[in-house]
C-alpha cells in the first residue's frame, strides 16, 4: 500500500521479472516463475467469449496437459462466476470481469498470485467483494495473494494478513501484521490515530505531511521490527541457480500448438475473435493480428 508514485506496480513487476526496464540493483529476487500468476490492472479480454469458453481458451493455451474441467469449474464458484458460466464477457460488470482476470490466472494454478490495484475504478461494495474474494482464495487455495492497493476503505484493510508500506520512491517505511501497524507508528508519530479515522489514510497522511521532521523510512531501517523480519529472511531457501528462476516458456503449449487449441476450439463457436498479442509471437516483427474463425 501507498500513495500514487510510490512505486507499488514496479514492485510487483520486479518480484515477478515482468519488469521491460531497469534491473535490480541490489538484494535476490528469488521466485520459481512456473508458479506465479499476475492479473494486470486493466483487463484484457475476449468480449465475445463467454466466461466457460474464456477459461476455457486460456486452460488449453497455457496448459500442455488436457484441461481439468472440474478444475475450472471449481474455480468458478469460488469467484463467484459459476451463476455467469454462459454470459458472454461484453455487457458484465466491472467486478465479474475483474473476476474473470482472476481465473485466467488462476488456470496455471499458481502458488503466487500478484494483483494490482484490482480495485481501481469500483464503488464501495464491489471493491469489498473483490477484496473478499482474493481472501477466499488464501483460504480454498492455498494460494498466496499479493495485491496493491491505493488508499483502501477501513473495511477493506481489514481483509489482509500482512501489510507492506511505501512511500515516495519505493522506500519502505513498514512491514508486518495489520495489527502491529498502528501501535508501530504510533510510538513515534506527531499525532494518534482517531478512532473514527481510516488507518490507511492515517497511515498516509503521516508519511506525506511529516517528511521534514521524521525519516519513516530510516525510521524503518533501524527499528526491531527491520531486524526482526532480516533474520527470518535469512532462514529462507534461496535458488542458486538463476535458470531455476526463469521458465523457459510463458505457455505450456508452442506457437503452433496454441494456434490449433484456438481453430479447434472454434469449431465449437460460431465465430471467435482472439487477440494475438494472447499468444507467445514476440518473434514476429508485427504485434497485433486478429485471428477470425467460423464453424
Amino acid at each position: 500500500m501507498g500513495a500514487s508514485g510510490a512505486g507499488k506496480t514496479t514492485l510487483l513487476n520486479a518480484l515477478s521479472h515482468r519488469f521491460k526496464q531497469g534491473h535490480i540493483s541490489d538484494g535476490i529476487c528469488s521466485i520459481n516463475l512456473n508458479s506465479v500468476g499476475y492479473v494486470k490492472q486493466h483487463d484484457l479480454l475476449i468480449e465475445n467469449l463467454t466466461v466457460l469458453e474464456t477459461l476455457i481458451t486460456y486452460a488449453s493455451v497455457h496448459n500442455a496437459r488436457a484441461v481439468d474441467k472440474q478444475y475450472i469449474n471449481r474455480m468458478m464458484r469460488i469467484l463467484g462466476l459459476a451463476q455467469f458460466a454462459h454470459f458472454q464477457i461484453k455487457g458484465m460488470s466491472i467486478e465479474n470481469l475483474k473476476k474473470v482476470s482472476l481465473g485466467i490466472e488462476l488456470m496455471v494454478n499458481p502458488d503466487i498470485l500478484f494483483v494490482d490495484e484490482i480495485t481501481s475504478g469500483m464503488d464501495n461494495i464491489s471493491a469489498f467483494n473483490i477484496v473478499k474474494c482474493l481472501r477466499d482464495l488464501t483460504i480454498n487455495t492455498n494460494i498466496s495473494v499479493i495485491c496493491s492497493i491505493h488508499q483502501p476503505s477501513p473495511s477493506l484493510v481489514d481483509q489482509f494478513d500482512k501489510i507492506l508500506l511505501l512511500k515516495k520512491d519505493g522506500l519502505q517505511t513498514f512491514f508486518g501484521p495489520l495489527n502491529h501497524v498502528l501501535p508501530y507508528f504510533e510510538k513515534v508519530a506527531y499525532r494518534k490515530c482517531a478512532p473514527d479515522e481510516n488507518v490507511a489514510d492515517y497511515i498516509i497522511d503521516l508519511m506525506s505531511h511529516d517528511e521534514n521532521k521524521f525519516s519513516w523510512s530510516q525510521h524503518w531501517l533501524e527499528s526491531t521490527e527491520y531486524n526482526d523480519l532480516k533474520e527470518k529472511l535469512y532462514e529462507i531457501p534461496t535458488f542458486t541457480n538463476d535458470s531455476e528462476l526463469q521458465n523457459t516458456h510463458q505457455f505450456g503449449l508452442s506457437n503452433f500448438q496454441q494456434a490449433l487449441v484456438v481453430f479447434i476450439l472454434g469449431s465449437h463457436s460460431s465465430k471467435l475473435i482472439i487477440p494475438f498479442s494472447h499468444f507467445n509471437l514476440q518473434c514476429l516483427p508485427f504485434s497485433w493480428f486478429f485471428v477470425f474463425v467460423h464453424q
